[in-house]
């Protein structure tokens, strides 16, 4: 459906639209003809078979996710929880990862074709080696990352607590990540490399 004033009559469920709205059928709103309109829902009357919308309301989506509340994804290198599925985003992944002193946060040392990735610090000092030089990443602060380049982060060994990160990587890509090894010209190419 795109929007047009009537579209012909395609049954009585809901569904959600590429344009950002819900269209719920006349069935759906005649059972509460004068309750207030829900989020995403238009109501419709049906005149010849034709659609006619007259009340709009856009779908709106919110969500509060504490990571606390989230399975540790196993076999990692330190604390991860994946966020992005929780919070129903399927065009970034986020993930929170919490590393003591001598953990990394990736499962390798790695670069994306594609994705980009931004890490923000949100407890203690964040390290990040890539091929020309460790970043120092303080409380507060950002490190951002462009496809192609490779980097480790971690909490380095003498540090003085645990780190806390949130990692967000766009586009949300499959397959996309690539072990790096620094001492070989190639790059290497392992798909176990990621975040």
């Amino acid at each position: 459906m795109d929007g047009t004033a009537t579209e012909r009559a395609v049954g009585t469920a809901t569904e959600r639209m590429g344009s950002g709205w819900i269209v719920t059928s006349e069935q759906t709103r005649s059972s509460r003809p004068n309750a207030p309109l829900d989020r995403g829902e238009r109501t419709v009357s049906v005149v010849n078979g034709l659609l006619s919308h007259t009340d709009v309301r856009p779908y709106m989506g919110y969500h509060v996710v504490d990571p606390e509340d989230l399975d540790p994804v196993p076999d990692r290198p330190c604390d991860l929880r994946r966020v992005s599925e929780a919070a129903d985003l399927s065009q970034m992944a986020v993930n929170r990862f919490s590393a003591d002193p001598g953990e990394q946060l990736p499962l390798a040392y790695h670069y994306h074709d594609e994705q980009e990735e931004l890490f923000f610090v949100a407890a203690g000092t964040l390290a990040v080696e890539t091929p020309d030089e460790t970043y120092t990443v303080e409380e507060g602060c950002f490190f951002a990352v462009d496809p192609g380049s490779p980097q480790r982060a971690y909490n380095p060994a003498d540090a003085d607590g645990s780190v806390t990160a949130v990692a967000i990587g766009v586009p949300a890509v499959s397959g996309d990540a690539h072990a790096y090894d620094p001492d070989d010209t190639d790059g290497g190419d392992d798909e176990r490399g990621g975040a």
